[in-house]
C-alpha cells in the first residue's frame, strides 16, 4: 500500500471516529434530556396528587410542595383519586412530609414498577401494595423506587432513617384508606439481604401466627441500626416499607411502622 494511499485511509478513519464520536456524544445528551424530563413529569405528577389533596382550585393557584408536611385523604379527594386510577387503595404521608405518595395495588407486582399513578410509562413507578396483602391484613407491605439520580423522589427520603438522628423528625406517618386515617410510629428500621436472609426475615408476608411473628420480629430486631424503644407485639397491625439500596443489589432498606391509633376520614 503506498504512503498516499495509507493517508486517504487514516483520514477516513479518523472521519469515522469523529463521526461516532458526535453520534456517541448526541445519544447522551438524548438519555441525559429523557432523565431530566421524565424526572420533571414525576415532580409535576406529584404535585398535581398533592393539589387534589390540599384542594387547590386551579394550576393558577398551584405552589411548590416541597415543604409540604403530612397530607391525610378526604372523602373528596379519595374519590377523585380513585376515578383517575381504579387501583388506588390510599396515601402514604409521613408528618415531617418525608414522603407522600399515594399507593396502589394491582394483581401483580411488576405493573407498577415502571408505571406512573397516570398510567404511563415510567422509571421511577408508584408505590404499590403487596399483590397478597389487603388493607385489613395484620401486615402491609409498600414497595417504592429507590431514584438513583434524585434522592427527593418516591421512596428515596426512606434512607435517612439509617441514621438514628433522623428518627424523632421522622417517626410518625399516616396511611389514609377510604373510610379512615391510620397513624403509626416508626418501629424497626434495617437493611435486608436477599441472599443471607432469604424467608427468615419475611418482612413480605401479610400474615403470621403468633410463632412465626416472634421469631420475624427478634430477626429483624437483630439487624436493626438502633433501638427506637417501640415495642411490636402479636396481634399489632403494622405497614412495612420496602425500598432498595444505593449500589447494594443484594440489600433492601425495611421499616416497620406501627399503628398506633386510627381516625374517622371527614
Amino acid at each position: 500500500m503506498s504512503k498516499t494511499q495509507k493517508r486517504k485511509m487514516n483520514k477516513t478513519t479518523r472521519k469515522l471516529l469523529v463521526i461516532i464520536g458526535v453520534l456517541l456524544m448526541l445519544v447522551s445528551l438524548v438519555n441525559i434530556l429523557k432523565i431530566v424530563l421524565e424526572d420533571k413529569e414525576a415532580i409535576d405528577d406529584q404535585n398535581s396528587l398533592i393539589n387534589i389533596l390540599t384542594e387547590v382550585p386551579s394550576e393558577e393557584d398551584s405552589i411548590s410542595h416541597e415543604e409540604e408536611k403530612e397530607l391525610t385523604l378526604t372523602g373528596r379527594s379519595y374519590n377523585e383519586l380513585l376515578d383517575i386510577n381504579s387501583d388506588f387503595k390510599g396515601w402514604l404521608s409521613f408528618r415531617s412530609g418525608l414522603v407522600n405518595q399515594p399507593v396502589v395495588q394491582s394483581s401483580n407486582n411488576n405493573y407498577y414498577l415502571n408505571r406512573s399513578f397516570f398510567g404511563k410509562s415510567s422509571s421511577i413507578g408508584t408505590a404499590f401494595l403487596d399483590a397478597d396483602h389487603n388493607l385489613n391484613g395484620q401486615n402491609m407491605t409498600i414497595y417504592g423506587h429507590l431514584v438513583y439520580r434524585n434522592d427527593k423522589l418516591m421512596f428515596s427520603p426512606l434512607h435517612k432513617l439509617k441514621d438514628q438522628g433522623n428518627y424523632d423528625t421522622n417517626r410518625y406517618f399516616s396511611f389514609s384508606t377510604g373510610t379512615e386515617i391510620r397513624n403509626y410510629e416508626v418501629a424497626i428500621v434495617f437493611y435486608y439481604d436477599v441472599e443471607e436472609d432469604g424467608y427468615s426475615i419475611p418482612y413480605f408476608n401479610g400474615t403470621f401466627d403468633e410463632v412465626e411473628f416472634n421469631q420475624y420480629i427478634s430477626a429483624a430486631k437483630g439487624k436493626q441500626f438502633y433501638e427506637t424503644g417501640v415495642n411490636l407485639a402479636y396481634g399489632d397491625r403494622f405497614i412495612t416499607l420496602q425500598t432498595c439500596v444505593k449500589n447494594e443489589d443484594n440489600l433492601r432498606l425495611i421499616i416497620i411502622g406501627k399503628q398506633i391509633g386510627t381516625e374517622p376520614l371527614q
